[in-house]
């Protein structure tokens, strides 16, 4: 539930400890959420593919993934799936230079036996109606195409639970 942009203000140390807890606050002003509040996480300046927050170890280094996670990903029952988003996300970021990735991401995630999911217009419109509990577009992205294609998501972010997706720990 969004939190009053006065509130807030008189508030903010209560809320600075409760987003470094993990909680994501969501600021409001006439009713209409404006900012996020989230903890902040350190990292380095240059990280590798598979240190990225748990979404593509399973291409970088399938090992480091808890056995949950693996076995469904490695069982060959399973349709695996990466989202354009994801994609895009790292493209950017390594652009940046805030993540070292290969430049053929495309093929590497292929040749790993990922299938892409195209990011559709029906994904867009729910990913832009999701209620506010997590503030970055690119997980909104992922929770909106598990919702509308139901699938499960690996990820590190719990948070994403929030949203009513099945997700499998990273």
């Amino acid at each position: 539930m969004p939190i009053d942009i006065h509130a807030a203000k008189t508030h903010l140390s209560r809320l600075i400890d409760r987003a470094a807890a993990g909680e994501v606050i969501v600021i409001a002003r006439a009713g209409k959420p404006v900012a996020c509040l989230v903890g902040y996480t350190p990292r380095s300046a240059d990280r590798e593919l598979g240190a990225w927050r748990g979404r593509v170890w399973a291409l970088a280094d399938p090992e480091r993934l808890p056995d949950a996670a693996r076995r469904a990903i490695s069982e060959g029952h399973n349709e695996v799936l990466a989202s354009a988003a994801s994609a895009w996300e790292i493209a950017i970021k390594r652009e940046a230079g805030r993540l070292r990735a290969p430049d053929d991401l495309v093929e590497a995630a292929e040749q790993t036996g990922f299938e892409w999911l195209a990011v559709s217009a029906r994904h867009a419109v729910l990913a832009g109606s999701l209620p506010a509990h997590h503030c970055d577009p690119f997980d909104r992205m992922l929770v909106a195409q598990a919702q509308a294609e139901s699938l499960t998501t690996v990820t590190r972010d719990e948070r994403l639970s929030l949203y009513g997706v099945e997700i499998l720990l990273a």
